[in-house]
């Protein structure tokens, strides 16, 4: 799930490397006494319209419902469905307590959001990307700051993007090898730590190519919100559960943008050391975050498996057939982590 989740996301870099391309030929235009920007805006706009219609006939709500008028056959065989269906409740057993038109109950929507052993991602999907938001936000401007033109600051952008969706799709296949996600996470908290340290220590003496290349060694460091979202998903263990904890997740992150928008004031303009002091600090304790995330999944493992073991065949039967819907909260369900 994790490399599906970063793929999709590797789409959004992509695009912005396209749009940097058009951008450069586009904001040249100035036909009918019409700005370039307007034509860049209203030529992506087409873009996202046509791929936004496009999307509402091709997406389907399933694997068994398929056919529409379009496609009077569907995508799949009869058998092929089943094929697809057994497997995906075999990967999952979870995936069969709900169905996808069943909404989440207001009861269900709070047993979800009390669910305490998904409260230690939340947090961290809060945390984990802040120290990558101010430079990516203010990126261009600190370009144009430095001197560069606008067709230069977009030729500069897009080595960056090319290799950040690189990375990203790198640490999320290597996430799934190595079967590992908490120590994963850690990876891009020091890949960032680095560049940020030596702009804090040498802001005054850093030339403007020496600025660029600390920014881009900050900027391709690996995106690991596929695995987060995937480990969030796995944790879950319920479809209710993963259904309110994905979106929560997700509104983490959203916040974490608005706080990185804060984190560079201009009154701190234009070395940053109070930003980049703050950023730091965020860096070491995603370490640390994640680190007790680690722990506490690993904990939790060894109270259940200590519980279920002490059961004998007959009582663990038992439990299973009183206890079946119990989520991740059932003593046979091991964290991963």
């Amino acid at each position: 799930m994790a490399i599906r989740l970063t793929l999709f996301w590797a789409v959004v870099s992509l695009s912005s490397i396209i749009s940097n391309l058009m951008s450069i030929g586009l904001l040249a235009i100035h036909e009918d006494g019409k700005e370039g920007w307007r034509w860049l805006f209203l030529y992506e706009g087409l873009i996202s319209l046509i791929f936004g219609i496009a999307s509402f006939f091709f997406m389907v709500p399933g694997p068994t419902q398929t056919k529409s008028k379009l496609f009077p056959n569907g995508y799949f065989t009869e058998r092929e469905e089943k094929i697809i269906a057994n497997r995906l409740v075999r990967d999952d057993p979870s995936k069969s307590d709900m169905h996808n038109r069943q909404a989440v109950s207001v009861k269900q929507f709070f047993q979800a959001l009390s669910d305490y052993d998904i409260w230690p991602l939340l947090l961290v999907s809060l945390t984990f990307f802040i120290p990558y938001y101010p430079v990516s936000n203010y990126l261009n401007i600190i370009l144009r700051r430095m001197g560069y033109s606008t067709n230069e600051t977009i030729f500069l952008n897009i080595p960056i993007e090319f290799i950040y969706m690189v990375t990203m799709i790198g640490i999320s296949i290597l996430s799934e090898i190595v079967d590992e996600r908490a120590f994963i996470c850690i990876i891009p908290q020091i890949w960032m730590l680095v560049p940020i340290a030596v702009e804090y220590a040498n802001a005054k003496w850093i030339s403007s190519w020496g600025k660029y290349a600390i920014m881009f060694v900050l900027l391709v460091a690996p995106n690991v919100q596929g695995v987060l979202v995937s480990w969030i998903s796995r944790v879950s263990y319920s479809v209710r559960t993963r259904t309110v904890a994905s979106p929560m997740s997700n509104i983490g992150m959203q916040l974490a943008n608005i706080v990185g928008q804060n984190v560079y004031r201009a009154d701190d303009a234009s070395l940053y050391f109070r930003g980049n002091r703050a950023l730091i600090g965020i860096c070491c304790l995603n370490v640390v975050l994640f680190l007790l995330c680690k722990f506490y999944y690993v904990a939790r493992n060894k109270y259940k498996k200590g519980k279920w073991d002490a059961m004998s065949d007959s009582e663990k039967e038992q439990y299973l057939s009183k206890h079946g819907d119990d989520g991740n909260k059932r003593l046979d369900y091991l964290f991963e982590h």
